[in-house]
């Protein structure tokens, strides 16, 4: 969504420049084609101040719809809704100028922010109150990535005069004491530390 979302951008740059070129009469911005009335003009200029606005908000929306604590079908609502609004407020305000029919645009686009911005605080609200964990598309609580290494055991003292050390380490590494002969009960096939000689002091 934030992909498509970016794609809006050179939109209302086109429609700034529109609307410059018609309150400069064509002085500036693209060439005027219109005389529009100061009521006309008027909403003009909310249409831009609002798409321009709220594709920003939008934006942030997208961003913190990945940290909220919903089922994944309100979350997806709120990220199809920031979007939509936008577009259509600013369709409702252009229409407007024109005729009274598209005002319809505005109050659907004011609902669609509406839903979106208040999903979206609930489920921020939900994740953070008792530290409860995201949920995933399916509604199903996010654990936590399982870690690579596992914490060796405390030291233990090995014959001959040896101290094995143990270390944070890979699965899959030897326990094995770098000396030779082996100890016979050592196994190289499954570990969780890698270890080191020392000599007792």
């Amino acid at each position: 969504m934030l992909g498509i979302t970016l794609l809006a951008v050179p939109t209302i740059v086109y429609g700034g420049l529109t609307v410059l070129g018609i309150v400069t009469s064509g002085a500036a911005g693209l060439p005027a084609g219109l005389t529009l009335t100061p009521l006309q003009l008027t909403l003009f200029r909310a249409m831009h101040a609002h798409a321009g606005v709220l594709v920003i908000l939008s934006l942030v929306l997208q961003i913190l719809a990945d940290h909220v604590a919903l089922p994944g079908a309100w979350v997806w609502g709120a990220r199809v809704a920031a979007p939509l609004a936008p577009v259509s407020i600013a369709a409702g305000f252009a229409g407007l100028a024109f005729a009274p029919g598209p005002r319809i645009l505005l109050y659907t686009g004011a609902a669609l922010v509406t839903y979106a911005t208040v999903t979206i605080g609930i489920g921020l609200l939900r994740s953070r109150a008792g530290g409860r964990e995201a949920l995933d598309p399916g509604g199903r609580r996010r654990s936590a990535a399982p870690s690579r290494f596992k914490r060796a055991a405390p030291p233990v003292p090995e014959p001959g005069g040896l101290d094995v050390q143990p270390t944070l380490a890979k699965e899959g590494t030897t326990s094995c004491p770098r000396q030779r002969p082996r100890p016979p009960d050592c196994s190289a096939s499954v570990a969780t530390r890698t270890v080191a000689p020392r000599a007792f002091a």
